[in-house]
């Protein structure tokens, strides 16, 4: 991708923030959008506002409404209200347009605010996790690989028999898999795969810090970023990695190369059709994924040819 439209600058004088995960895919990624000829406003001033956010997780976008409230405040003593769509846009810049959001959770945040009428951004706001070429294969083989070895690395605990999460993979591995779905479908959809699956309303989080107040409970610091938490009632404990945060990649590497550079060029791709048509009101104050011609573009940047053949000839079926 680098080679077939590093010459056309489509990006250039484009200044682009966000948080990202520290990796060496992530760096590959700048390193691709300041070819395109973007630049990273990685300070906050009058010469470094940004015009896009990349975000996974949402931590941009709620810092961005942090700091604008912050100043707002500063300049008119008003505490700005963001739950409402007013104060909102009081305090946002007219430079900032959208947001380019890869993480599921924060697209569900995105979709509330649309459904609310609070969108932060004045124009079009990406959800990236739900083009093909990322959900498909991001979500499913990344994690095959990434999430087994982000909790085997800091427990060198044996998965198989244990009762784990992230069915497909961990059943893959021997564990005892049970899925707990508040989605009556998803729900049906595992218990088919053959795991048990009690149907709650409302997905349990992992609260931190119930954990670490909890009355008489011991904490044991097995290696950094893993701790064994010991409940007095049964003086039985649980391995907790990564402090409950992203296991797969606080404690291990992530998912392998080909399938992050799947997702980033999808971001690539994104941010240079929304760049293009910045001027032209093609987008909307909504959330969008983008068109499915996305997706065919990364099949010829893979050197698979959209009309086929999709197998060599000494392929046999």
């Amino acid at each position: 991708m680098q080679s077939r439209v590093r010459h056309h600058w489509p990006l250039k004088g484009t200044k682009i923030t966000g948080t990202l995960h520290k990796t060496v895919q992530t760096a590959v990624l700048i390193e691709t959008l300041t070819m395109l000829g973007a630049e990273r406003a990685l300070d906050w001033g009058n010469e470094c506002e940004p015009d896009l956010v990349v975000d996974d997780g949402g931590d941009a976008t709620w810092l961005i409404h942090m700091v604008m409230a912050e100043e707002e405040y500063e300049k008119s003593g008003k505490l700005a209200d963001l739950e409402t769509t007013e104060d909102c846009f009081g305090i946002i810049r007219d430079g900032l347009v959208s947001v380019y959001e890869e993480t599921p959770t924060a697209v569900k945040s995105l979709y509330q605010m649309q459904a609310n009428g609070t969108l932060f951004f004045p124009a079009a706001n990406i959800n990236i996790n739900d083009n093909v070429t990322k959900s498909k294969f991001d979500n499913l083989y990344g994690f095959r690989h990434s999430l087994p070895d982000g909790i085997m690395r800091p427990t060198d605990v044996m998965i198989a028999g244990k009762i784990k999460g992230y069915a497909t993979a961990l059943k893959c591995a021997g564990a005892r898999v049970v899925v707990t779905e508040a989605d009556a479908i998803c729900a049906l959809q595992a218990l088919n795969g053959g795991n048990p699956c009690p149907n709650h309303r409302r997905r349990p989080l992992l609260n931190i810090q119930g954990i670490e107040s909890y009355p008489g409970i011991k904490r044991i610091t097995v290696k950094p970023q893993t701790d064994r938490w010991i409940f007095p009632e049964t003086n039985a404990g649980a391995i907790v990695p990564a402090k409950g945060r992203i296991t797969n990649l606080r404690c291990a590497t992530g998912h392998p190369s080909f399938v992050i550079s799947m997702s980033f060029t999808n971001q690539v791709i994104n941010l240079m059709e929304l760049r293009g048509q910045k001027d032209s009101r093609k987008y909307d104050k909504k959330v969008y994924v983008l068109p499915k011609h996305f997706d065919k573009m990364e099949a010829e940047y893979i050197h698979v040819p959209v009309e086929g053949p999709y197998k060599l000839l000494p392929y046999r079926y």
